[in-house]
């Protein structure tokens, strides 16, 4: 045998087939990842559509809702008790310009001179005379409630000496139109709430559920219903409309969420499902590409060895 045989026979040849091996094995390997990858993605296509709305949702939108209202009402009273700290600086002033304007002779004004010459004084009002003189005159006033302080010239303007920045309000942590349905459960459900709602008007309540459940996706109108009956039985009665009200509007935020997010998972799940077909295909050509090569090598193989004996 040649020494060209012998490396043929002893070396490429073992290179070839190893190669040839190896790279099939791959190519089995990512068929197997290729179809599990497949199948698991079947359930991307089918994602879960339930809308979930709790009671916690409905009561944390409430609590915000309260304490919007409650930041609202704070503020109108601050600026209430701002335009009262106003009212008593305008009337400091005129006390102030009778004083200067009475006087047989120059003097100096003072918080004392104020009040005893008729400055009715608020509790909650803090007056103070920083200069009492008749021409560089300046007295402030200032609401205990209120963040601002303001103070007047002798001239009589009023101006804004200083604002406190009011601290942001802590978030708290926690017609009819019916249209025929012909599921008789959705009209046992709107039945079944209105029955539940003891705060409500009995007509007008079905009259809107009615109204409301039109507008709902067919696939949704039935758990809006269940999920809304479970609110209200859970709510407290004098609140239920409330509950009612916040409960639908975040429903229909999520039902919009959830049919997004239904949409992008199924175009994600498409796109998916062509790379893994890509893989599998990719895994068979490898594998049968390779694997002739091993069959032909093992012809070659039994071929030298019937042509040697």
């Amino acid at each position: 045998m040649s020494f060209v045989d012998k490396m043929e026979k002893r070396i490429f040849f073992k290179i070839v087939r190893w190669f040839a091996f190896i790279v099939s094995f791959l190519g089995f390997l990512g068929i197997i990842l290729g179809v599990f990858l497949f199948i698991q993605n079947f359930s991307n296509i089918f994602p879960s559509s339930k809308v979930k709305v709790e009671v916690s949702d409905v009561q944390s939108a409430i609590q915000e809702k309260e304490a919007a209202d409650r930041a609202k009402e704070e503020a109108a009273n601050i600026e209430q008790n701002n335009n009262m700290a106003i009212a008593a600086l305008r009337q400091a002033y005129s006390i102030a310009y009778s004083f200067f304007r009475n006087a047989s002779e120059p003097g100096v004004l003072s918080l004392e001179a104020l009040k005893s010459n008729g400055l009715a004084m608020d509790e909650n009002i803090e007056i103070s005379v920083p200069v009492g003189d008749a021409n560089g005159l300046k007295i402030t006033a200032r609401h205990k409630k209120g963040n601002k302080t303001y103070s007047v010239d002798a001239a009589g303007y009023i101006n804004e000496v200083a604002t406190e920045t009011t601290p942001a309000p802590v978030k708290d942590e926690s017609s009819s139109k019916k249209a025929d349905v012909k599921d008789s459960k959705i009209e046992n459900l709107i039945n079944k709430a209105v029955k539940q709602c003891a705060g409500c008007n009995p007509q007008k309540f079905k009259e809107l559920l009615w109204e409301i459940t039109d507008g709902i996706n067919e696939d949704y109108k039935i758990q809006y219903l269940e999920d809304l009956n479970d609110v209200l039985k859970k709510a407290p009665t004098d609140k239920q409309p409330e509950y009612f009200g916040y409960f639908t509007d975040i429903f229909k935020q999520k039902l919009i969420e959830v049919t997004t997010n239904k949409e992008i998972k199924k175009l994600t799940a498409l796109k998916d499902f062509a790379v893994y077909a890509g893989t599998i295909f990719g895994g068979i050509l490898i594998t049968a590409l390779f694997g002739l090569i091993l069959v032909l090598l093992a012809i070659e193989r039994n071929t030298r060895k019937s042509e040697a004996e």
